[in-house]
């Protein structure tokens, strides 16, 4: 999947593999942001992209599992206010998330009930350690993930913050 995206004064743009993607059908989902699409940050531009993106590839409930963790990894590290152009492989992503969390929440949903209810758990401490561990995972995830990707043309990322 070729990603590009250019800043303009009124509304950023973005193309996927030439052809240009709006924020409208991911605002019917989920609407982070109505001034459209950003990148660079951790913001609602960014979560408005990378939801739009999700879904393109995705079925919307796996594209609102996902979305987040693109932003963080990948949509939150381009230049932010530059143009920008990467070639990205998209469901390698989503198959290393899938290997890194095992399941989509949706498929997963009765076995961690089950896991849980066979540990005894349940508490508030309980749910605090699993997602200390899952943002734990995430992190490693996103690190090794940038390490395999060009940097976008014309700029240097830098994600050692």
């Amino acid at each position: 999947m070729r990603i590009k995206g250019k800043v303009y004064p009124a509304r950023n743009r973005v193309w996927i593999n030439g052809r240009e993607l709006t924020p409208a059908e991911s605002q019917k989902v989920r609407n982070h942001s109505p001034d459209g699409f950003n990148w660079g940050y951790h913001g609602s531009g960014p979560a408005q992209l990378a939801l739009a993106i999700c879904l393109l590839e995705l079925p919307p409930a796996e594209a609102q599992e996902v979305y987040q963790d693109f932003k963080r990894g990948v949509i939150a590290e381009l230049p932010t206010g530059h143009d920008f152009e990467i070639e990205f492989d998209f469901m390698g992503w989503v198959n290393a998330w899938v290997r890194t969390y095992g399941l989509f929440v949706s498929e997963s949903n009765s076995i961690i009930e089950r896991i849980s209810k066979d540990a005894g758990e349940g508490s508030e401490g309980s749910a605090a350690r699993t997602e200390n561990m899952r943002e734990n995972a995430r992190k490693v995830f996103n690190a090794a993930l940038w390490e395999g990707l060009p940097e976008p043309k014309g700029q240097k990322t830098d994600v050692s913050e």
